[in-house]
């Protein structure tokens, strides 16, 4: 089964950055526990406001499993108090 990576544009709330930051790595131990393998956040290097959240998992279906979670719907809960993010993009790796 291919790997799965997941890119969401994210948007730190004013004043917020440092904490979004936090939340996000305090968090992601719950995230690899589903079956995710890593995350990151990229910040375009000419466009400093504009950032990526980067997530590799095991598989679509650990993803989706993962997704209908209550876990899941709790950390997207508390994400709201951080940022925001656009449309998700899932993309199957395949080298």
């Amino acid at each position: 089964m291919a790997k799965l990576m997941i890119i969401r544009p994210i948007h730190p709330l004013p004043g917020r950055h440092q904490e979004a930051w936090d939340w996000l790595a305090e968090t992601e131990p719950v995230r690899r526990q589903a079956g995710q393998l890593s995350q990151f956040v990229l910040r375009n290097v000419v466009d400093s406001t504009d950032f990526e959240f980067v997530q590799i998992w095991q598989d679509r279906q650990s993803y989706e499993r993962w997704r209908d979670t209550p876990e899941r719907a709790r950390l997207a809960a508390e994400r709201q108090r951080y940022l925001t993010h656009d449309p998700t993009r899932l993309y199957d790796i395949i080298v």
